[in-house]
């Protein structure tokens, strides 16, 4: 069956069909284009190596330095944090922030949080590990990635996951990135 359209109709659709493309095209070449700030030793940021990013509710940007420490930016300026500070090490491997607005510190040495006034070191291990990688899941649960396996903190502490604890269907090598 072919439906015949009025000239308008018909004249309508052709031009519809050539804008179509245009828009579409100029769409997506609008869409490739980023802006990247680069930001370095010169503009205030401790160490040039950076390990962790993370950013917080109030909008800070917090990184995580290979020996420099932590530093936040405001937007404007750096502000670093080191041992000094009551960090456990100046090298910073991962970050991450809970729903409650702390910022969790995974370091070389081993684990502290900042609660928005100080910074807290965290005895959850005999020894010095690293800490590789932080999360936090839908029971508020803050999960640790660290050099000797996973951790997790409850109300009542911290509780290992290792190769030692599932030797037959868990955790394969207790370093964890």
């Amino acid at each position: 069956m072919i439906v015949l359209l009025p000239n308008h109709y018909s004249h309508f659709l052709n031009k519809l069909n050539t804008l179509l493309p245009l828009i579409f095209f100029a769409v997506s070449v609008y869409g490739q284009q980023y802006h990247f700030s680069n930001f370095s030793l010169q503009e205030g940021l401790p160490q040039s190596q950076v390990f962790a990013i993370c950013e917080n509710h109030l909008g800070y940007i917090w990184t995580g330095t290979n020996g420099g420490g932590l530093s936040s930016f405001d937007g404007i300026e750096f502000i670093t944090y080191t041992t000094k500070d009551g960090l456990p090490s100046n090298y910073i491997l991962s970050l991450a922030e809970d729903l409650s607005g702390k910022l969790w510190i995974g370091t070389k040495n081993g684990l502290a949080f900042y609660d928005g006034k100080e910074f807290r070191a965290q005895n959850v291990f005999d020894k010095k590990i690293a800490v590789t990688c932080i999360t936090e899941d839908s029971k508020r649960h803050i999960w640790l990635g660290t050099s000797h396996g996973i951790f997790k903190k409850s109300i009542n502490g911290f509780s290992a996951f290792t190769s030692k604890s599932f030797p037959d269907k868990g955790i394969a090598v207790n370093f964890i990135e």
